[in-house]
């Protein structure tokens, strides 16, 4: 399926990631676009990352979000691998590691 002006009608989503150290920002800027699909965020990586993370909290606003994220950190290649995550599209969360 094809759309036209989707910029135009406000027809889309845009959304802001800030990393900060042991903190990321997910928010949305503008929510003009619902997925048919249900689409979420399931798994996050988080490169240039050095230290060491013993645990990982998500909230969306300030709801703890249920569930128990999968961590992995390769030390070497310095990516933090966040999963088993089910974030919604078009929701503001935020992410903390320690």
């Amino acid at each position: 399926m094809e759309n036209y002006d989707t910029y135009e009608k406000g027809e889309f989503l845009l959304m802001s990631f800030t990393a900060r150290p042991n903190l990321l920002e997910l928010r949305v800027l503008h929510d003009g676009y619902k997925d048919p699909n249900s689409l979420k965020f399931t798994q996050i990586k988080i490169l240039g990352f050095s230290g060491a993370v013993g645990e990982v909290t998500v909230t969306s606003g300030s709801a703890p979000v249920p569930g128990a994220p999968k961590i992995e950190h390769d030390p070497q290649k310095k990516v933090l691998k966040i999963s088993q995550l089910e974030l919604e599209l078009g929701r503001n969360y935020t992410l903390k590691w320690g």
